[in-house]
């Protein structure tokens, strides 16, 4: 499944993520790669809800937080980014490319404002 999202074999990648989760639907990074999955191919609303999924089965999935957070940030709600992204650093605190995220965030918001 990770393979086929690689090589951006979307619909087989959906298609082993459907068995999988039907088969184990508390498989929270099942939940995750359906997350990016849906986050690749544009559909960010259907990836948070697979990233909040996660972070119900799995409270420190740093992935799960941090797909939030660029969900948002491609919405334009920064200040949801914002949020999502520091939630993903208080559960892996060293993760530089979060913090710039957050700087990215600060200055689309003050941008479109």
């Amino acid at each position: 499944m990770i393979d086929c999202i690689q090589a951006s074999q979307y619909e087989e990648a959906e298609s082993l993520l459907d068995r999988i989760l039907i088969e184990d639907p508390d498989f929270a990074e099942a939940c995750n790669q359906r997350a990016i999955l849906h986050h690749l191919t544009g559909r960010y609303e259907s990836s948070m809800m697979a990233c909040h999924r996660t972070l119900a089965l799995n409270p420190h999935h740093y992935g799960a937080a941090a797909g939030l957070g660029h969900n948002h940030f491609h919405l334009g709600n920064f200040t949801e980014a914002r949020a999502a992204f520091r939630k993903a650093l208080t559960i892996h605190p060293r993760m530089e490319g979060i913090r710039q995220a957050i700087r990215r965030c600060k200055l689309a918001a003050a941008d479109c404002c």
